[in-house]
């Protein structure tokens, strides 16, 4: 039998244990728990942007306490929509972001990346924009690449329906439709590694057409911004210190997408090449400064080629998260 002292002892010695597990279990979690983020693209990630990827790599994420899953998604309107529900906390777009918030959609672009990485990729017959009578895009109607195409078409006095047509097609439809004459011309990105080793010639680079058009960036909901701030902040900060150890170390960033992500040497050289130099586009490369007035430009082509209303541009904006980002990095 167990006297009352014992009896005590043993109850207290539970209170106490039960009190440091309730410690463990909530304050202490709550203090160090990741948060949780969400990115979308409609890419893939290990053959477009290293940066994302990178920074899991080096450590940056866990420096910032967070757990980042990066989504590829089919098409740029299930990448709007599943930001707009919640199910994605940030969708990688510019244009594709200021389309839906212009219509209304409570979307921010908190960063921007860069011009239009993408160029105008035609089959080896074509010598000039007016040779191409068919031009096919996989981003859908009002996507980036259809808005600077049909600008494109329009500066060579080019219209739609008269001397050109258009069609959409699925992304792995565009090097079999290539190979097969479907097209004349497409617009492609890091993809066109494969249309250039079949032929393809590049007829447009758009960031020298349009220097003021910016593709590549973060955009989220108002409500994302309240809620999660500090770690979209956070995340803000991750890339740009990836970004810019990929730019200053060429050769490990290609032994990277060798060893780690599985591409061999001459892609991930191109891949490289493509988006962290001028070769053959514009650099992947995010600039300290927001680039307001090229944001301006950006939803101005985008109201024109979806019938919609400008708006002011700090409508379509968050600096905030960006500027914290700078002042924490010294930049």
């Amino acid at each position: 039998m167990f006297s009352k002292i014992h009896v005590l002892g043993i109850a207290l010695i539970i209170i106490i244990a039960g009190g440091v597990l309730w410690y463990s279990l909530s304050y202490l979690p709550f203090t160090q728990r990741a948060e949780n983020l969400v990115i979308a693209g409609p890419f893939s990630f290990r053959l477009s942007f290293w940066d994302h990827l990178y920074a899991e790599h080096a450590g940056f994420f866990k420096e910032y306490n967070l757990n980042v899953s990066h989504v590829e998604v089919r098409t740029t309107s299930e990448m709007t929509q599943a930001t707009l529900t919640g199910d994605i906390d940030l969708m990688h777009a510019v244009g594709d972001a200021i389309k839906p918030a212009l219509a209304g959609a409570p979307l921010k672009v908190v960063l921007v990346f860069g011009l239009a990485q993408f160029c105008l990729i035609t089959t080896p017959e074509i010598t000039s924009a007016n040779d191409i009578k068919i031009h096919a895009d996989i981003g859908g109607r009002g996507s980036d690449g259809d808005t600077l195409a049909t600008e494109y078409f329009l500066r060579n006095g080019m219209k739609e329906g008269e001397d050109y047509s258009k069609i959409y097609i699925g992304r792995e439809a565009i090097v079999p439709g290539f190979q097969n004459r479907d097209f004349d011309s497409c617009t492609a990105g890091g993809n066109s590694y494969t249309l250039r080793q079949i032929g393809g010639i590049q007829l447009v680079k758009f960031a020298e057409e349009f220097p003021q058009w910016c593709v590549g960036g973060l955009a989220c909901t108002e409500s994302t911004i309240k809620q999660k701030g500090e770690a979209v902040k956070n995340y803000l900060k991750a890339i740009y210190r990836s970004q810019t150890y990929l730019m200053d170390h060429r050769e490990e960033a290609i032994e990277f997408a060798k060893s780690t992500l599985g591409l061999d040497l001459d892609y991930a050289t191109f891949i490289y090449d493509f988006g962290y130099t001028n070769k053959y586009g514009a650099p992947f490369k995010i600039t300290p400064a927001m680039p307001i007035n090229d944001i301006e430009y950006t939803m101005k082509l985008c109201a024109k080629y979806n019938d919609l209303e400008e708006k002011p541009v700090m409508d379509l904006v968050n600096t905030s998260l960006w500027d914290q980002a700078k002042q924490d990095l010294g930049l």
